[in-house]
């Protein structure tokens, strides 16, 4: 009954594109199922209008849109970490994959920064979040995914506000058919020391940092990284100060070693920055610092 029900409403919304709108009246004990029953009607219908649906589902999901060298980009600033899985998959229904994502605090709250990327190809909408205090949920989990074929390319962790100011970590799995986890190794909340001795132990098998979020517990440093099969020399920093973040960046750019990775953490509340630099001389790439979102979103323009 209820999927002859979305193929009314599917075709209507086909026939009809001048005006679109979608109440829907449920009572308490179905409202966990309006998130998927949502989803359900929005694949069934066949041609979304292009110049009405696309566009305010962009504009949900953003709040700056950029479009350069055939890509459309998109930035979402100051996310609650309430909305934070909500919106991931809100993303995935419009048709986009983040690209990076980064947790901070600020004034007893977590917020995100999100920029994502339109997908161009099915396989860039096959994606999998997972965000616990628990890491051995996340690693239960991951395991689970990297056997159906996904392979960990993000991990996050920060320091939650709303629950308890607690640690909380985020992986992100993509599918691929030539990454596997084999070509990835990855540990969420591993004290300092433990971290450089894998980092050691994962060069000599020609591995590199792709990343290293790190967050401060007391006066512990504790670091989730992702190394990678990957050729080509790095330099990581986990804890540059706020008044040389511009200095290091700029002594690397001169060495045409490239800004590939960025986390920020606080220890004893002073902001600190950990930073992966990989040596690519032939991209083009700008950094600003210091910037309010207003300024930020006038820069990213200019610069496309």
């Amino acid at each position: 009954r209820k999927s002859k029900l979305f193929q009314n409403f599917a075709n209507d919304l086909s026939d009809n594109h001048d005006n679109v709108t979608i109440i829907a009246l449920m009572s308490n004990n179905r409202m966990k199922r309006l998130h998927s029953d949502v989803e359900h009607m929005y694949l069934m219908v066949r041609d979304w209008p292009e110049q009405v649906m696309p566009n305010l589902m962009t504009q949900e999901v953003s709040d700056l849109v950029l479009k350069a060298n055939g890509s459309e980009v998109i930035v979402r600033y100051d996310l609650s970490e309430h909305h934070i899985e909500a919106y991931l998959h809100s993303l995935k229904l419009a048709g986009y994959y983040p690209t990076w994502i980064h947790a901070y605090t600020w004034d007893l709250t977590t917020s995100f920064l999100i920029i994502s990327k339109k997908a161009t190809k099915p396989e860039d909408l096959k994606y999998q979040v997972l965000i616990s205090h628990s890491t051995k949920k996340i690693y239960k989990k991951a395991a689970d995914w990297e056997e159906e074929g996904y392979y960990v390319d993000v991990v996050l962790s920060y320091m939650s506000f709303s629950h308890w100011k607690s640690a909380t970590h985020m992986v992100l799995l993509r599918y691929s058919d030539d990454i596997t986890p084999d070509d990835v190794l990855w540990n969420l909340n591993v004290e300092l020391d433990e971290y450089y001795m894998d980092m050691e132990d994962a060069l000599k098998h020609g591995f590199s940092v792709i990343s290293q979020s790190v967050d401060s517990h007391g006066r512990k440093e504790h670091v989730s990284y992702i190394f990678k099969k990957k050729d080509g020399p790095f330099i990581a920093y986990h804890d540059i100060d706020h008044d040389r973040l511009e200095e290091v960046i700029k002594s690397q750019a001169m060495t045409d070693y490239r800004l590939e990775y960025l986390d920020s953490f606080k220890e004893d509340k002073i902001p600190k920055f950990s930073a992966v630099f990989q040596q690519n001389p032939t991209k083009k790439w700008a950094v600003q610092t210091d910037m309010n979102p207003e300024i930020g979103r006038a820069s990213c323009r200019e610069r496309v």
